[in-house]
């Protein structure tokens, strides 16, 4: 066991789980243990993958739209990080520095974060909609 954790073997110990579970999708897919349209085979998705990013437009549903579809998260993003900057970092601030706007503050703020980040989402969907509304 110790030849197989030698330092030579070391920088590649964090792969072996993943090409692990690569070869064991290909087979499986290659078996037809399980059908097409529950497990596509890793062929097909690098092929998706592939045309996504790199197609011309025509060719596929997707094929292409990855540096829009990428422009379009980061600038969501980025009116994000500039709300929280421009809104959070004051706010913040203030309350640190003002103790009377820590106390009207304080009980909201730590109200709020109580509550997990992923439990926001279906009130975000629903009050926000979904995409950009220009």
């Amino acid at each position: 066991m110790k030849l197989l954790l030698s330092r030579s073997f070391l920088p590649f110990l964090p792969w072996v789980i993943p090409i692990t579970g690569l070869l064991l999708w290909w087979w499986v897919c290659s078996q037809g243990i399980v059908p097409p349209y529950l497990l596509p085979h890793p062929r097909d998705v690098g092929g998706t993958g592939w045309r996504y990013v790199f197609g011309a437009a025509g060719d596929g549903p997707y094929a292409g739209r990855f540096a829009t579809d990428a422009v379009a998260s980061l600038g969501r993003v980025g009116a994000g990080f500039g709300l929280a900057l421009f809104l959070g970092l004051p706010l913040g601030i203030v309350s640190g520095r003002v103790p009377t706007a820590d106390r009207l503050l304080g009980l909201s703020i730590h109200g709020l974060r109580a509550v997990p980040g992923i439990s926001w989402l279906p009130l975000a969907v629903i009050w926000l909609g979904i995409g950009m509304k220009t």
